[in-house]
């Protein structure tokens, strides 16, 4: 009866040891993995914009006459015409991507290029296929992108139809003094966006720098 009852005991005490040691093994788990980003795993650079920096009092004018124009105001509307290069339809997608940026403004048109030469109609000189030549002419900028990857609305899976809701212009990851100066002059002040847009249509145009 003695050996029974110190046998219990023992298996009691083994059992509590067991339980014990499950608790502690929790508690000294390691943390839940945080994942590695670039935000978090990048090193901190130096050319991101700061409003307090001294170094940029030069560029305040800029981005006070950017944030002071006309369009900003809306006091003038900017007229988008729209065109292509010659044999556009053999060398690339262009005529293609035209109804899709067509549809981001009502303001703009389109006019078939014809016999007219560029230098016609502003100055450039390039001979690459797939690019999209940005110009405005009043403060004479030129912007030349390559498209090196095109997928048009229609080749979207699961898309949604377009409304008839201005655009909304939102510009990510552009912090550094060069991209800060890029979007608050040329996509904020020149680009083919109208500057009041229909929030609750929520129509958006995202540019990723």
């Amino acid at each position: 009866m003695v050996a029974k009852i110190l046998k219990e005991s023992d298996q009691l005490e083994r059992a509590s040891n067991t339980i014990l040691i499950d608790i502690n093994f929790y508690k000294q788990s390691p943390s839940k993995k945080i994942p590695r980003t670039i935000e978090n795993t990048g090193e901190l650079d130096e050319t991101i914009y700061k409003p307090n920096d001294e170094e940029l009092i030069p560029f305040a004018f800029l981005t006070f006459f950017s944030h002071s124009s006309s369009i900003l105001k809306q006091n003038n509307t900017p007229k988008i015409l729209t065109t292509t290069c010659h044999f556009s339809s053999i060398i690339c997608r262009g005529p293609a991507f035209i109804p899709d940026l067509l549809s981001m403004n009502p303001n703009a048109h389109y006019f078939k290029r014809g016999t007219y030469d560029i230098k016609n109609i502003f100055f450039l000189n390039f001979f690459k296929a797939c690019n999209l030549c940005l110009a405005f002419i009043l403060n004479h900028h030129l912007w030349l992108f390559f498209l090196s990857k095109l997928l048009l609305w229609k080749d979207i899976k699961n898309r949604g139809n377009s409304t008839s809701h201005k655009l909304e212009l939102v510009l990510n990851n552009f912090t550094m003094c060069s991209g800060h100066h890029v979007g608050s002059k040329w996509f904020v002040d020149t680009i083919t966006f109208l500057h009041d847009p229909n929030f609750r249509g929520h129509r958006v145009v995202t540019f990723h720098n």
